[in-house]
């Protein structure tokens, strides 16, 4: 699900995820539905300990190839405590490429 994270002594953090198109889309004509499935599913980096509920896509934005999305959700955390999460989304999509 990443390949690159980062995260500070604030414990902010940040991934890069690469997802591949459905054929015949592209990045500004995807669903919202498609980042939050993409991002928060089991295989996902916030799915580890169970599916992340509360999904709420709070903002969506397109502009100068880019896609931005502000998410909030719940996610267990290894002691199956519910936690609160905020992400911001910023999906590109390379030329001629069918990933993002």
């Amino acid at each position: 699900y990443s390949d690159v994270e980062a995260k500070n002594r604030d414990g902010d953090a940040a991934f890069l995820q690469i997802s591949t198109l459905p054929e015949g889309q592209s990045l500004t004509g995807l669903p919202k539905k498609w980042f939050t499935q993409a991002i928060l599913s089991l295989d996902g980096r916030y799915g580890a300990y169970g599916a992340p509920t509360d999904v709420k896509v709070l903002s969506d934005s397109a502009e100068n190839g880019r896609r931005m999305l502000d998410i909030s959700f719940t996610a267990l955390s290894p002691g199956s405590a519910a936690i609160e999460r905020r992400a911001v989304v910023s999906a590109m999509q390379p030329p001629g490429s069918k990933d993002v």
